[in-house]
């Protein structure tokens, strides 16, 4: 279809006038002055992408990476802009190949996917019947509640490498932000008490965006794991996908999974300030803190998080050597560059938040580390406080005092 052609040599307003979904695209992509109505209609008419990017001084490659991703073909590309990886169909067959293998990481998620798939089937069908049964709209809505379990091993697991290793860091964006705007999108229309016309237009416009993100797995993502990771690569990714909750089918194996082998610690002595203990004690002693510690140096790399079973946030151990934001949502993103930039210039040496995570209460601390007042780095310690909230408030009730 010619709406999803971009031709660069194109002006903006040209492009924009194909298909209004653009405007929130290019939004996205940094080039939200110019599509202004009143910019638009004006410098629009004859500025292009290409040059447009180099004014805001944009990665033209990156840009176009991302509309490939949303399914637009870009034409008339400049030279300098040099050879756009795109996906192949021998790399769509080492996918299908790797996905229908059982218990091998791609099949998992792409099992996942057909599951979401047929949910999405009842409630198009409820969504196409002359008289919509709300009702039932709502029910199948709180069904598809569990592919946050599906996007949780994308973030962690995925997306971070995507990001690292294979330079797409927009693309990881991106995705990110979809993933976002639906979880968050079933978890509001689900809970509507009182119906009202928008509320059909917006199920249906999260069926589309899961419909449209299913298609870039399937298409772009899980394709372009298949071209880079090695078997060995795979077998670190079954590992870690151990630990997640899967989204509406059973546990299934993988036959190569058991051949991951478990790093051993030496058994150094450590001599510190106040005692000393063998480096095997001192991992145990971290482990065994009824707390999540994640360790990062001053220039925000990940260097230490402790293993800690049913814990609020996964964390892979390939993420060890990483840099931080290179795991984080972008909405979450700003909030941890705020707090480390403040402990940088010793504005705050502590921050502490609560947040509701899978229906416990945790308590998040930041705290800044210095050695010879130079900053040297920051601890995240994660808290499960259900169980002391719940007790307290059982005081309060029980003896109407302060505790």
């Amino acid at each position: 279809m010619d709406n999803k052609i971009i031709d660069l040599k194109d002006s903006f307003n040209k492009i924009i006038s194909k298909n209004n979904e653009l405007i929130d695209i290019f939004t996205r992509l940094g080039f939200s002055e110019i599509i202004k109505p009143i910019a638009i209609n004006t410098v629009g008419r004859f500025l292009t992408l290409p040059r447009e990017a180099k004014n805001r001084n944009l990665d033209l490659k990156t840009i176009i990476e991302s509309l490939f991703l949303k399914g637009y073909e870009v034409i008339n590309i400049p030279d300098y802009v040099g050879p756009i990886e795109r996906i192949t169909d021998k790399d769509i067959r080492k996918y299908l190949e790797l996905s229908s293998i059982e218990g091998h990481p791609l099949y998992i998620l792409a099992k996942e996917n057909e599951e979401i798939d047929k949910l999405m089937g009842k409630i198009s069908k409820s969504l196409d019947s002359d008289d919509h049964d709300m009702a039932l709209i709502t029910s199948l809505l709180n069904e598809l509640k569990p592919i946050r379990y599906h996007y949780e091993k994308k973030c962690d697991l995925l997306y971070p490498t995507l990001s690292l290793n294979f330079k797409k860091s927009q693309m990881a964006n991106d995705l990110y932000q979809v993933d976002d705007e639906i979880k968050m999108g079933i978890n509001m229309l689900s809970n509507v008490k009182v119906y009202s016309f928008p509320y059909i237009e917006k199920v249906k416009d999260i069926i589309r965006k899961i419909g449209r993100m299913i298609h870039v797995e399937q298409t772009v993502l899980y394709p372009l794991f298949a071209k880079k990771y090695k078997e060995d690569d795979f077998i670190n990714l079954s590992r870690e996908l151990d630990k997640y909750n899967l989204a509406f089918i059973e546990k299934s194996t993988w036959d190569k999974s058991g051949n991951i082998k478990e790093k051993k610690l030496a058994n150094i002595t450590l001599n510190l300030p106040s005692g000393k203990m063998s480096l095997i004690e001192l991992n145990n002693i971290l482990n065994t803190m009824p707390y999540e510690i994640t360790f990062v140096d001053s220039f925000d790399t990940i260097k230490y998080f402790n293993v800690k079973e049913n814990s609020f946030y996964k964390k892979p151990i390939s993420l060890v050597g990483t840099n931080l934001y290179s795991s984080q949502p972008p909405t979450i993103e700003q909030v941890t560059r705020d707090i480390l930039d403040s402990f940088r210039k010793r504005e705050k040496t502590y921050f502490e938040m609560y947040e509701n995570i899978s229906g416990k209460q945790a308590l998040i601390r930041y705290i800044g580390l210095y050695q010879n007042e130079e900053y040297i780095g920051a601890l995240e310690i994660v808290e499960d406080i259900s169980s002391i909230k719940n007790h307290n408030e059982w005081v309060l009730k029980c003896f109407g005092g302060y505790i």
